[in-house]
Order: structure tokens, then C-alpha cells, then sequence
């Protein structure tokens, strides 16, 4: 995966066993992260965020195109590729 920038502050880290999610948050408002596959099945899933960073371990994933969303503050979709 590269590392990917928005203006909206949400940048993805490249590692080889978990991904860096770092996200503007500096009210720690409450947050919930999805991640869905290429057929819409909802892989991984975490609620209350409150941290400006989150850490996803890559177990299980496979190689391919993932969707991201955000909700919270506002919806922020993505799609990150696993390599």
C-alpha cells in the first residue's frame, strides 16, 4: 500500500503488518471505521475512536481494493490498495 494524503487530514502509512490510519480529530469526537472488500462484505469494523491515529493489524488481509469509510464528524470514504 502507499502512502496516500487527502486535504482532509486522513494519510495512510505503508507497513507490512498492520496499517497507520492518522485522521484530524482535535475535539477526540467519538468515530467509527469500516472496511469493506471489493464486493461490499464488510471485512474489519471499530467504533468510538477517539485518538488521532488508528492501527489496523493486515492478518487475514488479502492483496486487493479495499473501501475505508469514516463517520463521526463526517463521512470520509477511501479506497486504499493492499499489495
Amino acid at each position: 500500500m502507499s502512502e496516500s494524503n487527502s486535504n482532509d487530514g486522513l494519510r495512510f502509512k505503508p507497513l507490512t503488518e498492520q496499517i497507520r490510519i492518522d485522521f484530524n480529530n482535535p475535539d477526540h469526537v467519538p468515530l467509527s471505521l469500516r472496511l469493506f472488500d471489493n464486493t461490499g462484505r464488510l471485512i474489519r469494523s471499530a467504533r468510538r475512536i477517539t485518538g488521532s491515529t488508528f492501527i489496523m493489524k493486515r492478518e487475514g488481509l488479502q492483496k486487493g481494493i479495499y473501501l475505508l469509510t469514516f463517520s463521526g464528524i463526517k463521512n470520509l470514504p477511501r479506497l486504499i490498495i493492499l499489495n
